[in-house]
């Protein structure tokens, strides 16, 4: 009994120091001034990442989607429900959709025929988050390294190329499932109530992972000098489940106590997503944090092992 409430009391201890060094470290790096910056950027290049999606979807997903009987861009509307979390709140945020309807149904209607020059400036628009993303780890984890300005907006352009890949896999997973859903289930004995359960489920998942993953990569390749897997791991992991419990508070919060349409009218829309990205900004910072102060704690801990 008594070595067990040395070790709560142990446990106790640490956690506390270990967020407190959190939170000394949050504030001597300016996170909400990091999380406006990244804000920005992510605003900034939203429109153009979107044009460059649905040109790439064009080119990979429609004509394996019109055999599936899957539309491609209806699959990119619901991950970008997924993605930012107004669920069912079109009657008081105004809203059926999570970004504003004229933005996505222009990006539709003139994102197949962009031409090799516009999607080769859109990707040079959508650098500049990735750029950002690069500067506020470098400020995170104390990094002298950097790659130069061509160097840098070469690699954010292989990032946006590869970040846009991941959410075409993510999609065409998605019209996989869909293809051998619309073949049939019989075989496995499940009714259409434990297939929608199932569907729900499997989109969770899919989406989960691809976060966890993307997150990932942020964290592991996009600083000059490569991170450790246990710094990027650590990281991942605090930002991806905060993600999901921030979706689901801030999904609440919408639906039930807040009235964005009455305060902000037609741009309520723009006006939620923008504090979404906010909200999701200061997560990402504070998972960078998390894991600046899980290494520093590490390093002092083996420094003290090897004095003794």
């Amino acid at each position: 009994m008594a070595r067990a409430q040395y070790a709560a009391v142990q446990s106790w201890a640490t956690l506390k120091d270990y967020v407190v060094r959190v939170f000394e470290k949050a504030d001597d790096d300016n996170v909400f001034v990091l999380a406006s910056g990244l804000t920005f950027s992510v605003v900034a290049a939203a429109v153009p990442f979107l044009f460059i999606l649905v040109s790439l979807i064009s080119l990979t997903l429609e004509a394996a989607a019109e055999a599936a009987g899957v539309q491609p861009i209806e699959q990119l509307r619901n991950y970008l429900e997924v993605i930012v979390p107004v669920l069912e709140g079109g009657a008081e945020t105004g809203a059926e959709r999570n970004l504003p309807e004229e933005v996505i149904e222009g990006v539709v209607n003139s994102g197949r025929a962009i031409g090799l020059i516009g999607f080769v400036a859109f990707v040079w628009l959508s650098t500049r988050l990735f750029g950002s993303v690069r500067a506020i780890l470098r400020e995170i984890f104390d990094l002298r390294q950097s790659r130069g300005v061509i160097q840098g907006k070469i690699f954010d352009a292989q990032m946006v190329l590869v970040s846009s890949v991941l959410v075409i896999l993510n999609i065409g997973i998605t019209i996989v499932f869909n293809l051998v859903k619309a073949r049939g289930f019989d075989f496995v004995g499940l009714s259409a109530e434990q297939m929608g359960f199932v569907e729900r489920v499997s989109a969770w998942f899919t989406a989960l992972a691809f976060i966890f993953l993307l997150f990932l990569l942020l964290y592991k390749y996009v600083p000059a000098r490569r991170v450790p897997w246990r710094m990027a791991l650590t990281a991942a992991a605090f930002t991806a489940v905060c993600w999901e419990f921030l979706k689901v508070g801030f999904a609440f919060y919408l639906t039930r106590v807040a009235s964005f349409q009455s305060i902000y009218g037609g741009i309520a829309t723009l006006v939620v997503v923008v504090v979404w990205f906010y909200y999701l900004s200061i997560v990402f910072v504070l998972g960078a944090e998390v894991a600046q102060v899980y290494e520093m704690r590490r390093v002092r801990r083996r420094q003290i092992e090897v004095l003794e």
